[in-house]
């Protein structure tokens, strides 16, 4: 029994036991069971202010958290329907158990996004959650190099770390290395292969640390196995469909007409369309805010630095020509700071080279589906793409695993893209 209550219950006890002898002691007994209630009624609710005040405690926390899912289920609601391109109306409501949540939805300046909040009210305790979504286009590069019917040459001591496939012959050189698998539709010679090697005619080749897959074959460090079937020829990652939307995105955001240099130690471009060549001057730093679309050339001096703003986010950033784009010495292409951001690198060009890459240069990714790739010595890209591709001596190619699934702002029929979601 609690010490209040074995107090309280002695009192009574005890009045019971008293037994007046005159008037004043009558009196002062009942004075003293009056004051006996009254203490006892601040004990009892000294007991109870406790126990009320913790269940409107946990009332309130019970009501908070449902509020809370309530107003997470209506994102993920609409970014469901968003995502599937149904509407959502600038002020929608989802309704669970007679609980509202309300939905509001803007257009935001970035990308073609949408900034989603949501006001979670159950029983009046009202929990905000807001959501992130920017327009995207997706690409899978599966291949540190991927070439055409062109097919690609590689020269003494030039390395690709990563797996290449190509449409057309691969042709090595001295110590011309590939650290994974080596897949062609036509033929392979004088390749060093890590893993796999695999195509209809395989000569002077070694598979290091896989299988020699062929039908026939001779100088090989191991036998054809004949189990597979040739190889099928691959389209490449991007589409026209997909160019000519990230063009028109480029010419909606304002046209610069003539050459363009960029002033000063930095300056920020896109969207735009720019009618004539780009030049960016040595040592500056380029921010690319939008897509940007260049009709001639895209040149640059030594040690420039290009990023994507930083607003891109985990998405990837388009910088393109129809022309050559020629890359100097040292030359820097940053994502937005995220680690699954990059600067795409694009030409419709079909010159040979259509891109040319200097020594010490990061370029990330490199796409000239219609002309051709020349890496120079010690050049370095994260993945490359064209119709042919050129490694001269000792240039090399870093395949980033992560690059298999991108997802591009902008573009047709691009889905949006979840770019931030929590409690505001």
């Amino acid at each position: 029994m609690p010490a209040e209550l074995f107090i309280l219950r002695q009192f009574y006890v005890n009045m019971i036991k008293f037994k007046p002898v005159n008037k004043q002691s009558g009196q002062a007994m009942i004075l003293v069971v009056i004051f006996g209630l009254l203490v006892g009624l601040a004990i009892i609710a000294g007991i109870v202010a406790p126990t009320v005040r913790a269940a409107r405690i946990a009332s309130e926390l019970t009501r908070s958290a449902a509020s809370y899912y309530l107003a997470e289920a209506a994102v993920e609601d609409a970014v469901y329907r968003l995502r599937a391109g149904d509407e959502v109306l600038p002020a929608d409501t989802l309704e669970i158990d007679g609980r509202v949540a309300t939905i509001e939805v803007v257009d935001t300046p970035f990308g073609g996004g949408k900034k989603i909040t949501i006001a979670g009210d159950w029983d009046e305790a009202i929990r905000r959650i807001g959501a992130k979504l920017v327009l995207g286009t997706g690409a899978s590069f599966h291949y540190g190099i991927q070439s055409g019917n062109g097919g690609f040459q590689i020269d003494n001591g030039a390395v690709v770390h990563g797996n290449i496939f190509s449409n057309g012959a691969i042709q090595g050189a001295n110590n011309a290395e590939i650290t994974g698998s080596a897949i062609s539709v036509v033929s392979i010679n004088n390749i060093k292969a890590g893993d796999d090697v695999h195509a209809p005619e395989v000569t002077n080749s070694s598979a290091l640390g896989g299988t020699l897959y062929c039908q026939t074959g001779s100088g090989n460090n191991q036998p054809c196995n004949t189990s597979l079937d040739n190889p099928e020829s691959q389209d490449y990652p991007l589409t026209e469909e997909m160019i000519n939307g990230w063009k028109e995105d480029a010419e909606a955001g304002g046209v610069i007409t003539g050459d363009y240099t960029p002033s000063g130690s930095s300056s920020s471009l896109g969207p735009v369309k720019i009618e004539g060549n780009l030049h960016i001057p040595g040592g500056h730093n380029l921010t690319i805010d939008d897509t940007v679309w260049v009709t001639g050339n895209i040149t640059t001096g030594t040690n420039p630095v290009v990023r994507l703003n930083a607003d891109y986010g985990p998405s990837g950033g388009i910088f393109m020509a129809d022309g050559s784009i020629d890359i100097s010495n040292n030359a820097v292409f940053e994502g937005s700071g995220e680690a699954s951001s990059y600067i795409l690198l694009l030409t419709t060009s079909s010159a040979d080279p259509a891109i040319r890459v200097a020594n010490n240069t990061d370029t990330v990714i490199l796409n000239a589906q219609w002309g051709v790739i020349q890496f120079a010595q010690n050049a370095g890209a994260n993945e490359a793409v064209a119709y042919k591709i050129h490694m001269l001596q000792n240039a090399e190619v870093f395949y980033i695993s992560g690059l298999a699934n991108l997802s591009f702002i902008s573009g047709p029929g691009g889905t949006f893209n979840i770019f931030g979601w929590g409690e505001e």
